[in-house]
């Protein structure tokens, strides 16, 4: 994977999985959340539950390995790791949208 902006890694259960925010993962995620634009994104990350999280997680994990994305490991991930995982997603995002 080669590493640009909006690129990030996580690990969950001691394993790497590579994340990469795509306008295909944004337009999807406004898709399957229902969103109308960034505003309305960066509205719901703040608020996210678990199984909306699991939603973008597969979207912008999806980009990094198509066919371990399409065994939708998010799904698998319990709400602990949920939680603890999505302060670096949160992060990806800021990092790809901040200026400069």
């Amino acid at each position: 994977m080669i590493y640009q902006k909006g690129d990030g890694l996580i690990t969950v259960s001691g394993t790497e999985y590579g994340l990469r925010l795509t306008m295909g993962a944004l337009a999807e995620l406004d898709t399957r959340l229902s969103l109308s634009g960034p505003a309305a994104l960066a509205y719901r990350l703040r608020q996210m539950s678990s199984s909306e999280a699991r939603v973008l997680l597969a979207c912008v994990m999806r980009p990094c390995a198509p066919s371990e994305a399409a065994a939708a490991p998010a799904a698998s991930f319990s709400d602990a790791e949920i939680a603890k995982i999505m302060p670096q997603v949160c992060a990806l995002f800021e990092d790809a949208f901040a200026d400069g």
